[in-house]
C-alpha cells in the first residue's frame, strides 16, 4: 500500500526552479530532473521508513541521479514533503515549514 504525499508550497517552488534550471542547461536533463523527482516520490510512498532519519523529526528520501533529496515528515493521513534540497544548500533551511 502506498502513502498519499502531499508537498508544502516551497517545497512545490523548489522543483519548479530546478525543473526550470535543467531545462535551460537542455539535452533532456529537465526530464531527466523529474523521472528522478517522480522515482524518489515513489520510493518514500511505497515505504516511509526507508527514509533516512534528518532533523527536526523528518527523514530524507534520495534522488538517484542528482544531488537533490526530499524532506519529509510522516503524518497520520500519509507523507509531507516540505523540501527538495539540494545536498549543497544549508543543512535545515527548511525548518520553518516543518508544522
Amino acid at each position: 500500500m502506498t502513502a498519499p504525499v502531499e508537498f508544502h508550497r516551497l517545497a512545490i517552488a523548489e522543483a519548479r526552479a530546478e525543473r526550470r534550471y535543467y531545462a535551460r542547461i537542455g539535452l533532456g536533463l529537465s526530464a531527466r530532473f523529474m523521472a528522478d523527482l517522480d522515482g524518489a516520490i515513489s520510493r518514500i510512498s511505497s515505504n516511509p521508513q526507508m527514509g533516512l532519519p534528518h532533523l527536526y523529526g523528518t527523514r530524507i528520501g534520495r534522488f538517484q541521479r542528482f544531488p537533490f533529496y526530499l524532506v519529509y515528515l510522516e503524518e497520520p493521513w500519509g507523507l509531507l514533503v516540505l523540501a527538495v534540497a539540494n545536498h549543497h544548500r544549508k543543512p535545515g533551511y527548511w525548518r520553518r515549514r516543518v508544522p
